[in-house]
């Protein structure tokens, strides 16, 4: 169902920025930042390692390359610490099944 909420979102700020720009169309990029930010939000609970690649795209784009590497690195660091009770399972596994 979150789909459908997340859905209801988009068309809802396509609808006030079709709107806004007639009248003021410079409003508009701010119809899409609020609504890139509250989709972020609901999906925050999602996705909480694939935001870093979100911020490394933010940071690309506005052309801080070395803060975006930082953030890319801290994600991959965090991904390597969530794996590793599974790459420890894995090898207590094959431990075990080699005599």
């Amino acid at each position: 169902m979150d789909i459908v909420k997340i859905i209801g979102v988009g068309i809802i700020a396509i609808a006030i920025s079709l709107i806004l720009k007639q009248y003021k169309p410079e409003f508009t990029i701010y119809v899409a930042l609020a609504c890139g930010i509250i989709i972020l939000l609901m999906l925050m609970d999602k996705f909480k390692i694939i935001l870093t690649e979100f911020a490394t795209s933010i940071a690309n784009d506005s052309g801080e390359t070395s803060i975006a590497s930082k953030i890319d690195m801290s994600g991959k660091v965090i991904i390597i610490f969530l794996s590793l009770p599974i790459i420890q399972a894995l090898l207590d596994t094959t431990l075990k099944i080699l005599p």
